[in-house]
């Protein structure tokens, strides 16, 4: 079972489409809780024509997993609606090829890593794409994440 997540930063239509056809997505989960403003064909109804365009279904999450800006992620993954869409999620991806929509480039620090990380543990693989051929992947976690300070006058 694979699971692809996708940002539409600095994207043109063609360039999404492209990937569409590449890695054979027939489902897109659209997590973003605005998707306004951006490129017009990434706007919610851009973005449900774009997918009815090349027969691929498109499904809206933004309101239940669009994380609100400055939310804690582990308070939210703990909220019964992100464990009620993870489960929506994982059940789609057996039958069909599916990918989660943000709007930032790289899911490092974006609502895909932290589904992607939730559905991993169902043992679906996920694979975080950044462009044609170029993925991401999360790097080991770190014990102590700041180096030690050191002290004045002391050695």
């Amino acid at each position: 079972m694979r699971l692809y997540t996708l940002g539409t930063a600095h994207r043109k239509s063609y360039d999404f489409t492209r990937l569409l056809y590449k890695y054979g997505i027939q489902v897109i989960f659209d997590l973003r809780a605005m998707p306004e403003g951006e490129e017009e064909h990434f706007n919610r109804g851009g973005l449900e024509q774009l997918c009815s365009s090349v027969k691929v279904s498109y499904v809206f999450l933004g309101n239940e997993l669009g994380r609100p800006h400055g939310a804690d992620y582990r308070q939210w993954v703990k909220t019964e609606e992100f464990r009620r869409s993870c489960s929506i999620i994982g059940r789609k991806v057996p039958l069909r090829v599916c990918c989660l929509l943000c709007s930032e480039k790289s899911p490092e620090y974006c609502p895909r890593r932290v589904i992607g990380d939730e559905l991993a543990k169902q043992g679906i693989e996920v694979i975080h794409v950044l462009d044609e051929n170029v993925f991401w992947q999360p790097g080991p976690a770190r014990q102590n994440p700041r180096p030690p300070l050191r002290r004045r006058g002391r050695r």
